[in-house]
């Protein structure tokens, strides 16, 4: 984590300095070093193994689910719509040269333009991510699968607040006073808030695929149970 947050903090200058081509090389080979150690460091010493910490309830168990269900949802709509891979049932009429485009329900965005997972936060992915390991951390007694699972909401929530800081300052990207009032870091802020709409939200989703995406995390559930 801090690795990342060092590197794009000084992106500006470690690119003047060396070339953005030797930024990006030397930023994939860390993450992947970081990433391979803790990987590495969870099986071979982690994994259901270490110090017990409690015995999971059915409480934690619904909030597992939960927010595993919230988690996998997210990751959902990175994939093309599920309705795309069925056969059409009939060929479909030819649309007029003056018909009005159908508006995205993939939570496409023009610049500046809220829509979809980022009404639900700036950094979808990044939370998506988050509360799938905080879910999944829920459903475990072994203290180093807790924080091993744990860890991509922490990152969520320092790397979503540094990508913020960077974008305020117009490095990298934007982020404007009115997007910024308009959105929420933490997932789930704006809409709780009133500040973004629950209905236009799901409209936005590639609903298909949310719904697989909630499947999965009750299958999973079960699986528990079992």
């Amino acid at each position: 984590m801090t690795e990342n947050v060092v590197l794009s903090h000084n992106r500006q200058e470690i690119i003047a300095e060396f070339g953005e081509k030797a930024y990006r090389t030397g930023y994939s080979c860390l993450s992947t070093a970081a990433c391979s150690s803790i990987l590495y460091g969870y099986l071979r010493y982690g994994r259901k193994q270490g110090p017990i910490i409690w015995r999971p309830n059915t409480p934690a168990g619904a909030a597992a689910l939960l927010l595993q269900g919230c988690g996998l949802v997210g990751f959902s709509q990175m994939f093309p719509p599920l309705s795309t891979l069925k056969p059409p049932a009939e060929t479909p009429a030819p649309v007029a040269q003056d018909a009005k485009a159908a508006p995205p329900k993939d939570g496409a965005r023009q610049q500046g333009e809220v829509a979809g997972l980022h009404r639900v936060s700036r950094h979808p992915f990044l939370w998506s991510l988050g509360l799938l390991g905080v879910g999944t951390a829920l459903t475990t007694p072994f203290a180093p699968e807790i924080v091993f699972f744990s860890m991509p909401c922490a990152f969520a929530f320092i790397g979503g607040a540094h990508q913020d800081y960077r974008h305020r300052r117009g490095w990298g990207g934007y982020l404007t006073p009115e997007l910024e009032a308009q959105t929420s870091l933490l997932p789930f802020g704006a809409l709780v808030a009133g500040r973004q709409s629950w209905e236009r939200t799901w409209s936005e989703l590639k609903q298909e695929n949310a719904l697989a995406g909630a499947g999965l995390a009750v299958v999973l559930a079960l699986l528990r149970l079992g």
